[in-house]
């Protein structure tokens, strides 16, 4: 009975870990949308980068040779890219400035162009001026996960092994 419960434990595990792993190859891309920014604090002091936008991109390589495209986009993707470029994963952390998302909501698409990573975390901040004495910091942190084929599969076993042990363990009272 206890091996059979840490069979469970162990598919929900599994299920759980691989939802906070996108790995993309090249030619792969994930595209995300948000539709707010919410209010995360206030700080002290006037910000020389009021108005600021900062996109990061965290990235865990697979290997050498791995270069991303980024793509930012103030409503969809349907429109012209106000912000782009080209990087390199290497340094296992990316981020850009760009004057954009006042209204806070927009569009990032990342397409892998060589080699492969993963893609741990996508966080969009905004800093906003308050007054002359504080400005107000709005963010947003996703992880990004896997396809939902993926996720359905790995769901498929974990309900396979639910109803393996329920099945089971009916068998064990009937003796």
């Amino acid at each position: 009975m206890k091996t059979i419960n840490a069979t469970c434990l162990a598919l929900l595990a599994s299920c759980l870990a691989a939802q906070s792993q996108l790995q993309l190859t090249s030619g792969e891309v994930w595209t995300y949308e948000f539709t707010t920014l919410p209010f995360v604090r206030t700080d002290p002091g006037f910000p020389s980068f009021a108005y600021c936008q900062y996109f990061t991109l965290g990235f865990t390589p697979l290997g050498a040779g791995n270069m991303f495209r980024y793509e930012l986009f103030e409503n969809s993707v349907a429109e012209t890219p106000f912000a782009s470029g080209t990087a390199s994963v290497s340094p296992a952390f990316f981020q850009a400035c760009i004057p954009a998302w006042q209204d806070r909501q927009g569009v990032v698409r990342v397409t892998m162009l060589s080699g492969s990573a993963t893609l741990d975390r996508a966080t969009f901040t905004l800093w906003e001026d308050r007054d002359l004495t504080s400005h107000d910091v709005f963010e947003l942190s996703v992880v990004p996960v896997a396809e939902p084929g993926v996720l359905s599969l790995l769901s498929g076993g974990l309900l396979a092994g639910v109803v393996w042990r329920a099945l089971n363990k009916n068998k064990d009272g009937a003796a």
